[in-house]
This record gives structure tokens, sequence and C-alpha cells, in this order.
């Protein structure tokens, strides 16, 4: 197992070091993979299970979904140059990963347009998903169970495709990726703000028992590599800080560092128990608070100051032909012309 914990390698980019980080932290099991008594050339698939920080679009095609904000610029601007369903500015820690494992860019397995090529594998997230069954059945998001049933979809697909054995091959190889948990947390700290400890260790205990049962069916279905990038800071979004004057959530914060703590418990106890099992963990939780506790380690201020009153006149525009519009009854302003961060690089350097 590795772990690897936050850097403060203050010339990269916020984005570049997650991604150096959480590569360093998988290489190990990817790398891994061309050890094992297979052809040197094959590379290993990469199956991918989460919710917005991974989804690369998939919420745009399930049944009866509305389009989300992530349909709409400035989503995609700075690498696609179009909205692709993802919440980012661009790409997203898959992509990265697909790119440094030298796999293409993953579609999501929703996406229509002809039979896909599972053989270097898919991604499942999904924007809103939970690790439980959500509490809300009209939420247009694909929790984890169900995940779950679409890779088994996968792995018949890829039996009819490979055969037997080629498949169990290819799924031994692979890499399973998951970043899952932090909206079962959202929704419980905002339901329910004045839990006790004990609820809190019960229901964080309910979202690992689900996440384990997953996990070892995975295992069961060929499953050996395991990363996972745990939940992040997630009483201090700016929503929460929004809520709470500026200050973070700290039953949401509680509830990311138990999640935690049980998680690599969870995973360490799989590895002693499951032959073959190997897992990695990238401390994302780490990794973001000390960029929200320590912003000046890796922002360069000065020429936020710059934009400081364009970005603030920008704003101020928008939020007025939003008022009027409204005042009016009628339509929005287009989302084009809403202020985004119109200089997202110069913010990270």
């Amino acid at each position: 197992m590795v772990k690897i914990a936050s850097s403060s390698m203050a010339k990269l980019s916020i984005h570049e070091l997650c991604v150096l980080i959480i590569i360093t932290s998988f290489a190990s099991i990817v790398i891994s993979t061309t050890t094992e008594s297979v052809k040197p050339t094959k590379k290993s698939a990469l199956f991918v299970f989460g919710d917005s920080l991974f989804d690369p679009g998939n919420n745009q095609y399930i049944n009866g979904s509305k389009p989300g904000a992530s349909s709409y610029y400035p989503y995609g601007q700075t690498f696609f140059n179009h909205p692709t369903g993802r919440l980012s500015d661009g790409r997203i820690v898959p992509d990265f990963i697909a790119l440094f494992a030298k796999l293409p860019m993953l579609t999501p397995y929703l996406q229509p347009g002809g039979e896909h090529d599972f053989t270097a594998g898919t991604n499942f997230a999904s924007a809103g998903a939970c690790a439980l069954e959500a509490p809300h059945p009209q939420m247009a998001a694909i929790d984890l169970n169900e995940q779950l049933s679409y890779f088994k979809k996968v792995e018949e697909w890829l039996k009819q495709k490979l055969g037997n054995e080629e498949a169990k091959k290819l799924l031994k190889r692979a890499v399973y990726l998951f970043s899952i948990g932090g909206n079962d947390y959202f929704t419980l700290s905002s339901s329910y703000p004045n839990i006790t400890l004990s609820y809190q260790k019960e229901y964080v205990g309910m979202v690992i028992g689900n996440l384990t049962n997953v996990l070892q069916e995975i295992y069961e279905l060929g499953g050996r590599k395991i990363a996972f990038q745990n939940a992040g800071p997630l009483g201090c979004t700016p929503g929460k800080r929004f809520e709470h004057l500026g200050n973070c959530d700290q039953l949401a914060m509680s509830l990311a560092t138990l999640h935690n703590t049980l998680l690599a418990q969870s995973l360490k106890n799989l590895e002693s128990h499951l032959p073959g099992f190997q897992y990695s963990i990238f401390d994302y939780y780490n990794a973001l608070y000390d960029r929200i506790a320590n912003p000046s380690k890796y922002v360069t201020f000065a020429k936020s100051q710059r934009r400081a009153e364009e970005v603030a006149a920008i704003a101020l525009n928008s939020f007025s032909d939003f008022i009027d519009a409204q005042a009016n009854l009628s339509p929005l302003p287009p989302l084009a012309s809403l202020a985004g961060c119109l200089w997202p690089w110069e913010y990270t350097s």
C-alpha cells in the first residue's frame, strides 16, 4: 500500500500539484501491473467509480435528467473549449491518470453513439452520487451500487469480446479508481446538523460498510488493484462556509475525518484477508485543506489584486442583469455572459 500526503511545491498550480501527487500515489499500482505474467505490450485498463470529482459527463445521459451547470460555459473552457459535463474548467483527475497510463481519455459509460470499447476501461462516476442509496429517488445521480451493476455489465461484455480467460486477465491487471462518500455526508450534515457523535460513527460505518461490500464484489470479479481519493475537507466548501459566516462546518469536517480513518482501516483489513489485493490512498483531505488554510503558499496575490476591480465590475454587472431579468420576468442572460473565473491560470501559479 502507498499513501502519499500533500506537498507544498508552490511553483506548481493546484491542479498540477494534485495530479502529480495522485499519479505518484497510484504509480506503484499502475506500474506493478507490468510485472505480471502477461504480454508487456498490454496496458492496464482503468475503471472509475465516484461522484462529481470524477464524473466525465454521465449525468447528461441519465433518462429524464435536465441539463446541469456543467453543461454550460465556463465549464470546459481551458481544454475542451466547450462544456463536456465535467464539473471542471477542463480535465479531471481520471483524465490525467489515463494520460499517465497511456490510455485513451475514458468516455462516460452512459454516453450514447455506438458500441463502446471497454478494453481500456470506462468511467461510471456521477455527480451527486452517494455510497449509500440516494436519499431522494428523484435525484438524477447514479449511486455506487448502480455503478457496480454497470461494471458487471462491462464484465459480461469483456467475456463475450475477449473470452473468459482474457477477460479475467484484463480485470486482474486493471486499476479501480474511487472517489465517493462526500455526498452522503453533505446530505447528513445539512439535514441533521445536531446529530450525536455516536450516530456520526454509526452512519460513517454504514457508508464504509457498503464501500467494503462493493470492493469485495469487484475482487470476486477479478479486481485486485484499488486506488482511492479520500474525502476532502467537506465543511470548507464555499457553500458550507457561506452557511457558517465564513467558517468551516465542523460537523461535515468531523464526518470526513472519521470516514478517512475508517476507510484506511477497511482497506488495510481487506489487504490482509484477500490474496493479491493492493490499494493506494491519495490524501485529498490534507492536500486541499492546506490550500484553504495557507493560500499564500499557492496563490500569487499580486495578480489577484490587479484583477480584483475588473472582476468586481463584471460580477456586479452580471448580478444586476440577473436581478433585472427576475424583476421583469424576462429570460435570464446567457450563462456565457455571467462572470466566471476569467484567468484561472493566474490564481494557481
